[in-house]
């Protein structure tokens, strides 16, 4: 398997909407991995991208060096887990989601402390459970 190119965000073309997440590189949908540094030249971003779209992990860093977060996605959007740490310390917050939607999320505080905690369900408010429904419905088609 050949490695994956890195690419730093500057060198890379967004489609020209600022919510939209495609970016090109050289003129063709952008394959490999995507960087940021903070001052010091360390990684501060990681994204994974495959055909223009973040697809796979995306990994951010405290300057500090430790690992701030890290997410997975699919076609653009969060998709399965998502994780924060404290800088320096324990987990901050763990979440899931799927096709975009936060499904549950676990929080602490810096002592370690659980401090929230919610799973969606079909009594939460908003319309995020009937999206969430009808996303899953068309993925078994």
């Amino acid at each position: 398997m050949a490695p994956k190119s890195e690419v730093h965000e500057d060198d890379l073309e967004p489609s020209g909407d600022p919510q939209d997440q495609f970016y090109t590189y050289k003129g063709q949908p952008f394959s490999g991995i995507c960087y940021s540094t903070h001052e010091d030249g360390r990684r501060s971003k990681e994204v994974e991208y495959v055909d223009g779209l973040p697809n796979g992990i995306w990994k951010r860093w405290y300057e500090s060096g430790t690992l701030k977060s890290a997410s997975t996605c699919q076609s653009g959007v969060k998709h399965g887990s998502h994780e924060e740490w404290h800088d320096g310390g324990p987990i901050k917050l763990r979440a899931t989601y799927e096709y975009g939607i936060q499904v549950e999320v676990t929080e602490w505080d810096t002592a370690g402390r659980m401090i929230r905690a919610m799973q969606l369900g079909p009594d939460s408010p908003g319309a995020n459970w009937s999206i969430l429904m009808n996303f899953r419905a068309r993925a078994k088609l």
